[in-house]
């Protein structure tokens, strides 16, 4: 009937997929399908400045997140010594 293998294979494919579709059609009224491209153009995020932006200015945010904890640990702590001092 098939003459090799992988004609076999395509056949069993097909209407395995075939059953696929026909569930997803009844299960949720629409069928997706889908579908690759080959893309040649990419955005390199290094030379698009609204990454770049992005990247320092929550680079900037961390840094001065961190500067403000230590500060204020460094408040509560003496706050603490004082308190136990006295």
């Amino acid at each position: 009937m098939y003459r090799n293998s992988d004609e076999q294979w395509c056949v069993t494919f097909v209407r395995r997929w075939s059953v696929e579709i026909d569930y997803c059609k009844k299960a949720y009224k629409k069928v997706h399908v889908t579908r690759e491209e080959e893309r040649e153009s990419m955005i390199c995020q290094r030379e698009n400045s609204f990454y770049v932006d992005t990247v320092r200015a929550f680079r900037d945010r961390r840094y001065e997140f961190k500067g403000l904890t230590k500060a204020s640990v460094f408040l509560l702590l003496l706050n603490l010594l004082r308190f136990s001092i006295q």
